[in-house]
């Protein structure tokens, strides 16, 4: 196993960003510096490939828990704690700068947030974003994973926490693994439910947006609902 010592000391990671900006690294090289050490004869950058091996993805790596981080061999509790913080640091990130005050005027206002998140998720996730009046971000929930039949989404329970946030509309965003985002008849369906329900309660939804690879679809943009 290559040891950080027996990289020349302009290819390491850390000397690296410092000469050729944090930006210029690979994933793996950003991931070690996060590490700091690697584990019994292997490198920082040999464990940190270790791990986006077995995640598949950094997305996937930062959306783990440390019960899972712990279980892999050259993570103790100081290295997995050193993952979930930089992970925490992201969404709050996130959450900052989508309370930032500014109103949501387009789709690709939210949809810019949450492509990152999306990126590499290998099931389906459901996002509704709760705004006021003014289009301003009150808060956002993942309130449906994993394989979701549209069907058995629970549309009581999207317009209930909207009331307790006292939300005047929502936008409904979900992935597609696959990267695809043309709209299913399902996803066409459970819009214009949700729209439904929510003109009888008067908290509109604004969109329904399908996140795929860097790209995404607006069902409103296409006049599904």
């Amino acid at each position: 196993m290559i040891k950080i010592k027996e990289i020349p000391v302009s290819e390491r990671p850390r000397e690296k960003a410092i000469r050729n900006g944090i930006e210029s690294l690979s994933n793996v090289e950003l991931l070690a510096i996060i590490l700091k050490s690697g584990f019994k004869g292997e490198s920082a950058l040999v464990l940190a490939q270790k791990l986006l091996n077995k995640y598949g993805s950094i997305n996937n790596l930062f959306n783990t828990n440390f019960e899972s981080l712990i279980r892999i061999k050259g993570i103790k509790s100081a290295k997995a704690t050193q993952i979930i913080a930089v992970a925490e640091i992201i969404k709050r990130l996130i959450n900052t700068q989508l309370h930032s005050g500014e109103s949501i005027k387009h789709p690709e206002d939210i949809a810019k947030y949450f492509e990152p998140i999306f990126r590499n998720i290998p099931q389906e996730q459901f996002v509704v974003v709760f705004l006021n009046i003014k289009n301003k971000v009150i808060k956002y929930e993942v309130l449906f994973k994993g394989g979701i039949n549209f069907s058995l989404i629970d549309i009581n329970l999207i317009f209930k926490k909207a009331i307790e946030l006292a939300a005047s509309k929502i936008i409904c965003l979900h992935n597609h693994p696959s990267g695809d985002t043309t709209p299913s008849d399902s996803d066409i369906e459970i819009s214009k439910r949700i729209a439904a329900r929510g003109e009888i309660l008067e908290i509109h939804l604004l969109d329904h947006i399908i996140i795929g690879k860097e790209k995404f679809t607006s069902l409103k943009q296409l006049s599904y609902f």
